[in-house]
Formats: structure tokens, C-alpha cells, sequence
């Protein structure tokens, strides 16, 4: 009974939920999914100016001496037989200051003056060789006034149209004021400056003409005169040819 009893429970219950899904229904529910709409996004071009190469500035040259030429003495001047201030060692590089021919004059704190001489065939140059000046440590020292001078003209020449300005103030010349002292002289010495007459200059005389009387009547007279008339002396040795000629023919029409 009791096992009958729970089969009819167990169907009645089957009978309801079956009942119960076909009158329950689902509905559709409209489901809106928010979307984000794409944000604009604004681009802010900012120029940014290009960096530019500055070139390092260069340093002094410098020397050291060769690997094959191991110590160098450095000298009071540039000639062998000076004073030997010290040496340089291999590694060892000095700030070359100018050249003299084969010599190269550089800082070196051991010499009195800070500067020492070595020859150039023992070391190497490190840099620009070309930023060395030429030096004559022989040369007279100028003095303060030269000095000035050569600045002076230095000056001049850097600015356009210097060469003539240097020309127009070379051209005037300061002449010395000299105040005369009267009071040392008296009236009796006051002598008035006398007049000399000018050196008597004659005229060199003009030739005398020759006279016709005065040429004998020869060839040689008359090409004289006819050459200090200015006329050539072909023309009276034609002149007398022709006279010759004339004679010799009269000569024979009188025959």
C-alpha cells in the first residue's frame, strides 16, 4: 500500500510540472548593449628646431718624442750646444708654442723661463701643425714705440681704404716750432740781407751763315753749301752732271 501510494505521489507531481510548462512561456527581453563611441583625438604638431653640430674647438698642438727616439734633451735655445735644461721622456706630451726651422719651442715647467727647445726630428706633432707660428728668437727686441707702431699700422690696414689713409697722414710732416730770441741781439747786429745780382748767362752766339763768296767754287764747295742750305747733296751732283753732259754736247754740235 505504502509502496503504491508513493507511485501515484510520484505521478501526480509529474502530471502538475508538465502542466506547468506548457502554460509558462519564456518573453524575449530586448537586451541594449551600450558601445563607446570612438573618442577624437586632436594631433598638436609642435615644431621642435633641429639640433645643430657645433664643431669642437681645437686645441693647441702638442709634441711628444718618437718611439725610436727614447729620451730628448731640451735645450735653453735651438742649437745643440746650448744649456741642457732637461729631457722628455716617451708618453710625455708638451704644449708647442712656435717653430724656429727644425725646432720647436714648447712649455716646460723645469726651464727658468717656462719654455724649452727640442729638435723637431726626434718627436711628433699632434694636431694641426699649421697653428704654429714661426719665430726668430734671435731677433732684436723691439721696442715700446715700434710696438705701437706696428699695431698701429696693423689697425690701419684691417679697415677698406686703410693703405690711403696711412699714405695721407705718412705725407704730413710736423715742423719744429723754433721761437727766434731777439732779445740776444742788437739793434747794431740786425743786418739787412744784401741783394746779389744773378750770374751773367750770355746766350751761346748763332753760327755766322757762310757766304756764296766765301766757298770756292769747287764740288766739295758746293756740296757745302748746299748741305747748310738743307738741301741733300745728291741734288748739286746731278746739278753739275747734267752741266758736264750739256758742255759736251755744245762741244760737239760745234764740230
Amino acid at each position: 500500500m505504502r509502496k503504491l501510494g508513493l507511485t501515484l505521489v510520484i505521478l501526480l507531481g509529474l502530471a502538475i510540472g508538465s502542466a506547468l510548462g506548457q502554460a509558462v512561456t519564456a518573453t524575449p527581453v530586448r537586451v541594449v548593449i551600450p558601445t563607446n563611441a570612438p573618442a577624437q583625438v586632436t594631433l598638436e604638431v609642435v615644431e621642435t628646431a633641429l639640433p645643430t653640430w657645433t664643431p669642437t674647438e681645437e686645441g693647441p698642438p702638442l709634441l711628444e718624442s718618437k718611439a725610436d727616439a727614447g729620451e730628448i734633451n731640451v735645450r735653453a735655445e735651438p742649437d745643440p750646444a746650448s744649456q741642457r735644461l732637461g729631457s722628455i721622456k716617451p708618453g710625455e706630451r708638451y704644449i708647442v708654442r712656435a717653430r724656429y726651422f727644425s725646432w720647436y719651442q714648447f712649455d716646460f715647467p723645469s726651464s727658468p723661463t717656462g719654455t724649452g727647445w727640442v729638435y723637431g726630428e726626434l718627436v711628433q706633432i699632434i694636431g694641426n701643425p699649421s697653428k704654429i707660428p714661426d719665430t726668430n728668437p734671435y731677433a732684436a727686441p723691439t721696442s715700446a714705440s715700434d710696438a705701437f707702431a706696428t699695431q698701429t699700422t696693423e689697425a690701419l690696414l684691417a679697415v677698406p681704404g686703410g693703405e690711403l689713409t696711412a699714405t695721407a697722414l705718412g705725407r704730413v710732416l710736423s715742423l719744429p716750432t723754433v721761437t727766434p730770441d731777439f732779445s740776444a741781439q742788437s739793434s747794431t747786429t740786425n743786418v739787412l740781407p744784401t741783394y746779389t745780382p744773378p750770374a751773367d748767362v750770355s746766350a751761346p752766339s748763332a753760327p755766322m751763315p757762310v757766304l756764296e763768296e766765301d766757298v770756292p767754287l769747287t764740288l766739295e764747295g758746293a756740296i757745302t753749301t748746299v748741305t747748310q742750305q738743307g738741301i741733300p747733296p745728291i741734288v748739286p751732283i746731278l746739278g753739275l752732271g747734267a752741266v758736264g753732259v750739256l758742255g759736251l754736247l755744245v762741244s760737239f754740235l760745234r764740230r
